[in-house]
């Protein structure tokens, strides 16, 4: 599908609408710019939406993207990282998000807790042997792709913004990589670690667990009883197609 230059309409104002742009580049200019300028969500809207079509969006989006790149250095790569890693592999899932939200109407805070534990429980328990896998896999060219996929996955989405929803197209590269690292464990054939590896292993643990440390936030949510409720939930930041 391609994206529009233009308003609605018929004859030649329609055709320009399916002419221009892949609808994937419009999705992803506004987290562009969203992600690295120093505004609101809306401040950012507002700008975006004000130009009269898709192509100006784009430029637009663009250009105020790379602009606060360059303003934000030579800080912003780290900046980056500590703001949108967590966001990223986060413990929290959008079904969660809509019952807090009341979308699934009124919950006791029992049944909350039920529900998030099964959510995330698998996905936290998923975490350690991927970490294993990691570092006990063989260099192969199946092996180089899917990381060379998870390093560049998590890279645009430092360039953009994270959020624990945009995770979903790697987690099938963290699921191989655990199977079969409690699979080679279970088998006695998981390889004897050299130090590099652990140490590498060390480092992608303790940076897993930095990320998910701030979603212990997410326990003093009014739905799950525990804890004084926080003021609200933070927004989806996801833009509006």
């Amino acid at each position: 599908m391609m994206a529009s230059t233009g308003g609605g309409g018929s004859g030649p104002s329609f055709m320009n609408r399916f002419s221009t742009l892949p609808t994937s580049f419009e999705m992803l200019l506004s987290p562009l710019f969203q992600g690295n300028a120093p505004l609101s969500r809306q401040e950012v809207y507002d700008e975006y939406y004000a130009s009269p079509g898709y192509l100006e969006q784009y430029h637009l989006g663009l250009r105020r993207g790379l602009q606060s790149i360059r303003e934000r250095q030579p800080t912003w790569l780290f900046e980056k990282l500590v703001e949108q890693m967590p966001m990223f592999w986060e413990a929290e899932s959008m079904a969660a998000i809509h019952l807090k939200r009341g979308a699934y109407g009124p919950v006791r805070p029992g049944w909350a807790i039920a529900w998030a534990l099964v959510l995330l429980a698998p996905y936290l328990a998923l975490l350690p042997p991927f970490v294993a896998g990691l570092a006990g896999a063989r260099y192969a060219r199946p092996v180089l792709l899917f990381t060379g996929f998870l390093v560049y996955y998590n890279l645009i989405h430092v360039v953009t913004h994270g959020f624990n929803r945009y995770r979903l197209p790697v987690m099938p590269v963290v699921f191989l990589f655990a199977s079969w690292s409690l699979a080679a464990w279970r088998a006695g054939t998981f390889p004897a670690l050299s130090r590099a590896r652990r140490l590498a292993a060390a480092g992608l643990g303790l940076t897993l667990l930095l990320c998910l440390v701030p979603s212990i936030r997410h326990v003093r949510h009014a739905a799950y009883g525990l804890a004084p409720a926080e003021p609200s939930e933070p927004a989806d930041e996801t833009p509006v197609p």
